[in-house]
């Protein structure tokens, strides 16, 4: 089945995937799904139904936006959001957000109002929803025999307040791993006693808030569009100050922005866009070593040297050498 209509699931009302999927590509059934946009090479989703009212999908993103699936508003709905690699944004009340980065998580209700964001382009990660209304009404669900109560959840998490964030437990990741690994060969058994094991030690691991920075959705956008502007010409260097005074902020509040949405400070950020291009020019290209070097925003060439060695172990002759010796190879 493929749809480019909304609500594919809609018509399980034991599911809450009544949820307008028109902005993508759905193919599957309501036991299953795959949805993907009309660019495939932009990532996916893979939803399993465990149980009524229990939901858990896969998440493979290879772009910095993907859009909303206009969940119903409700009350009842519950979401874990794990990352497993890369950062995500996470919406929380208000005009806050926080970004999620690898072995971190969320948890609370329905919070995105807006598209999903992934400073990077890269993420890996699993969604749980459960349905707190129609998992309390059936009392014989696969959740009450392992033992796991909602209620307490709640409580624990403070859920009925705000969005618990935080790096997730040991227990927690490894059972996250688990699943992330079954998600290939469709064991849904395998998914669905993972998923126990996993809301189990959630339910009795230690609370531990993570040491994360609050950002409104204005800080996020600066540090986008910082981010769009300074990559968009490697050749150019615009220094932080730049921006600062651009977006009339102190040049220690920029950097701050910077590194909580990107996971690292501006300065290293820039210096790894420039090495991986120049990685591009030298195994892909047959411009000269001193003209890549001005490509990339460096004026001496012994700078440069040093630094892309320090970044890839060897020098630029030294890769550009290694690396057409491995395409030959192949």
């Amino acid at each position: 089945m493929e749809s480019g209509k909304s609500g594919v699931m809609g018509s399980e009302k034991n599911s809450f995937a009544a949820a307008n999927l028109s902005k993508y590509v759905i193919t599957g059934n309501r036991g299953h799904y795959v949805g993907t946009l009309r660019d495939p090479a932009a990532g996916k989703f893979e939803t399993f139904l465990l149980c009524p009212g229990l939901e858990i999908s896969f998440i493979r993103i290879h772009t910095d936006s993907w859009p909303f699936p206009e969940l119903p508003d409700r009350s009842d709905l519950l979401i874990i959001n794990i990352c497993l690699s890369g950062r995500c944004e996470v919406t929380l009340s208000g005009e806050q957000s926080v970004i999620l980065s690898s072995a971190e998580f969320s948890f609370g209700p329905q919070t995105a109002i807006k598209d999903f964001y992934y400073p990077g382009g890269i993420y890996e990660g699993l969604e749980i929803f459960l349905d707190q209304s129609v998992l309390a009404r059936d009392s014989g669900n696969f959740l009450s025999f392992s033992g796991i109560s909602l209620p307490l959840l709640r409580s624990r998490y403070g859920c009925d307040e705000n969005l618990y964030v935080s790096s997730c437990p040991e227990d927690v990741l490894r059972a996250a791993s688990q699943i992330w690994q079954l998600c290939q060969s469709e064991d849904i058994g395998g998914i669905r006693l993972f998923t126990a094991l996993l809301l189990h030690a959630m339910q009795n691991s230690e609370i531990k808030p993570a040491n994360v920075v609050y950002l409104t959705h204005s800080q996020v956008m600066i540090a986008k569009s910082a981010q769009r502007d300074a990559t968009a010409d490697l050749s150019v260097r615009i220094p932080a100050a730049r921006f600062a005074e651009k977006f009339n902020i102190s040049e220690s509040s920029f950097l701050l922005y910077f590194k909580s949405v990107f996971g690292e400070t501006y300065r290293k950020f820039m210096q790894r866009q420039r090495i991986e291009q120049a990685r591009k020019l030298l195994t892909h290209s047959d411009i000269k070593i001193g003209d890549i070097c001005r490509l990339i925003g460096y004026e001496n060439q012994g700078k440069f040297a040093r630094t892309f060695q320090k970044w890839s172990g060897s020098t630029p002759l030294e890769y550009r050498r290694e690396s057409r010796t491995d395409s030959a190879r192949e």
